[in-house]
Formats: structure tokens, sequence, C-alpha cells
């Protein structure tokens, strides 16, 4: 391949097989997360994200912000994610012009089934894949380059 860009034939490489890892990862992932429940993947991080805010409440800016995607694209799927019975929407105290969504009952099971297969698959073809250390060396880079992105790094609840 001609060298168009900046990166030597090592970094070229290594950046190739990082985005096929992560690629085929997330398929495999989304693929097991949609046999255990009836949720896309993207459903499931919405969901999952409710799940883990503060009073399991949150805005649509919120969810994406958290998810780093266009509010307009949250809106729209929260919205289908309503009428199929999987989130509420409910005007929020302080200002009837915003809304806060909220899990369903319904929401609340198909998001264990998807959560127990992305887990399922993570463990497999993931975590199961780490030689020892690994581990505290990927959670170093990540923080390291969320940090170069401006992006916080949130620790997960529990």
């Amino acid at each position: 391949m001609a060298a168009f860009g900046t990166l030597t034939a090592e970094e070229r490489e290594l950046w190739s097989l990082f985005n096929s890892m992560r690629g085929h990862l997330d398929r495999a992932l989304d693929a097991k997360m949609q046999q255990e429940s009836t949720v896309t993947a993207s459903e499931c991080k919405v969901l999952v994200v409710i799940d883990e805010a503060r009073a399991r409440s949150l805005g649509v800016t919120g969810i994406a912000h958290t998810l780093a995607w266009e509010k307009s694209r949250v809106s729209h799927l929260v919205s289908r994610m309503e009428s199929r019975g999987l989130v509420a929407k409910v005007r929020q105290h302080d200002d009837n012009r915003a809304w806060r969504v909220t899990l369903t009952h319904a929401g609340e099971r198909v998001l264990i089934g998807a959560v127990r297969g992305r887990d399922t698959a993570a463990q497999r073809y993931f975590f199961d894949q780490l030689n020892a250390g690994d581990a505290a060396v990927v959670a170093e880079l990540s923080k390291r380059v969320l940090k170069s992105l401006g992006r916080e790094v949130i620790a997960p609840p529990g």
C-alpha cells in the first residue's frame, strides 16, 4: 500500500489490526446480545445508560452526551423504544418542555437478557484472550485515549 499518510508501516499495520478486531468483536457481541434478547445493539446501549444513571432516569441530551451520539438520533431511537414499551418518557418536574427517559419493567427484563448475552460473548472473545497484566495495559491505554479526546473517564457503577 502506498504511504499517503504519516503513519509508519508498523503503525498502519497495528491500526488496521486494531480496527479489524474492534469491528469483528462489536459484531460478535451484538449478535450474541440479539440472540439473547429482542433489542438492537443501539437500543441496548440506551437501556444500559439509563439503567446506570442516577435515579435510573436521564434526559435525551444526557443519553446523547454519554454515548457520543447526535441528539436527534437518540430522540428517534427513544421514540421507537417507547412505542415498544421498553422506556417511558416523563416530563421533568422543573421544566415542562424537557423529558426524562426511564426504563419500564419490560425494558428491564429485555436489558437483563441482552446484557447476559453481551457479557457471555465479551468473556469468550475478549477477557478469556487476555494474559496476565493485559487488562491493566488495556485499561490504561483506554484512559489515555479517552483523555486525549477530551472525554471524561467515568468509573462504572458498583
